[in-house]
């Protein structure tokens, strides 16, 4: 890894056109157009690792990947970060101590697709063409940009770059200082958005330690799942729409009785491959807005399919076919089959995704 530069990007978008995030071989996928794009911005194959993966029109309005590039070849980023020796390590331990195969999570869910993880292959330098920035001069001499080979903590020192042979517009100093970030958005950032369809949108680019991982180092993840009653042609494939209001508190109650457990077998998918099912939740809560009902749900980690179940179990709880007592029943059983159904994917929406060093 000496050689190359890991980055994080972020990302949203509208899943309503793609089969999930994850690359699939026969249909397309969030990850398969931002790779495409990526590589065409930087004339180099470029993979992307995401923090999960999303179901089939499953949309996300926070999601974070990672891919690496060489270093001879910087891209566009958007601000530098520093991490703590503290921090540093805790994620190197991360890295290190994670299997992939625990973390099969909904993040959310791809039904015919297990997740790749492992260090995505270096790429060496490529002689990239010149992207017209506003912060970059021309100079067909040696680059005046200083390497950033250091593997530790890093601070980018957002000065006009003199090199034109990468994509990066910054030239970058190595310190342990606090960071200090350009909120505009970067010509380049805007370039790639100019590449991807409209139903994606990337926000920020952000070089990170060699360490870091999209996956393993995501300390919290969010969902919302949307409802809404009055027909509306503006939220289709956006919201499900019910025609009657169930009973919010009683749904709630069902709610925190989730949260008193943390192996939520009977929210999984069958024939999943994971260690283990458990998984600490932080928040369930319906929230009323207007003509929407909206349900928030923070945990660690989440299984496949596992928000869409929950909350089909709750809207059995109210609609009044079972009581919030019964959920304690469908949980203990750790069968599949007691839970409720799994409701639409239009709904649902990953919304946060926390790491340490972010």
């Amino acid at each position: 890894m000496a050689d190359t530069q890991r980055y994080f990007i972020e990302l949203a978008y509208d899943g309503t056109n793609y089969h999930g995030w994850q690359i699939q071989h026969n249909a397309i996928s969030v990850q398969q157009v931002l790779n495409k794009a990526l590589s065409t911005l930087l004339r180099m194959p470029v993979e992307t690792l995401g923090c999960g993966r999303t179901d089939t029109g499953v949309h996300a309005k926070q999601l974070y990947a990672h891919f690496d590039i060489g270093r001879q070849e910087q891209p566009i980023v958007d601000g530098p970060w520093s991490m703590d020796e503290g921090q540093q390590k805790k994620a190197q331990k991360r890295t290190i101590a994670h299997n992939p195969s625990s973390m099969d999570e909904e993040q959310p869910s791809i039904d015919n697709e297990q997740i790749t993880s492992g260090n995505i292959p270096s790429t060496q330098a490529h002689g990239l063409p010149t992207v017209n920035d506003t912060l970059s001069t021309t100079n067909h001499g040696p680059s005046t940009t200083p390497s950033a080979a250091n593997h530790g903590p890093s601070t980018m020192d957002h000065r006009p770059s003199t090199t034109n042979h990468g994509l990066s517009t910054t030239s970058s100093t190595t310190h342990h200082g606090p960071s200090t970030i350009d909120h505009g958005l970067p010509q380049k950032t805007r370039s790639l958005n100019a590449l991807l369809p409209h139903d994606i949108a990337v926000k920020r680019i952000i070089p990170v330690h060699a360490d870091a991982h999209a996956r393993f180092d995501a300390t919290l993840r969010s969902y919302e799942y949307h409802v809404h009653f009055e027909k509306d042609p503006f939220l289709n494939n956006l919201s499900w729409q019910l025609r009657d209001r169930p009973d919010v508190g009683l749904m709630n109650q069902a709610a925190q009785i989730v949260m008193e457990y943390t192996d939520f077998s009977c929210f999984s998918k069958s024939n999943t491959q994971v260690k283990t099912n458990n998984c600490k939740i932080s928040r369930a809560e319906w929230v009323s807005n207007g003509d929407k009902l909206i349900f928030h749900i923070s945990a660690d980690r989440f299984l496949r399919n596992m928000v869409r179940a929950i909350v089909g179990t709750l809207m059995m709880v109210g609609k009044g076919d079972i009581k919030p007592e019964e959920v304690r029943r469908i949980i203990e059983s750790k069968n599949r089959s007691n839970a409720g159904v799994s409701v639409p994917a239009c709904g649902l929406y990953l919304t946060e995704v926390r790491y340490p060093y972010l």
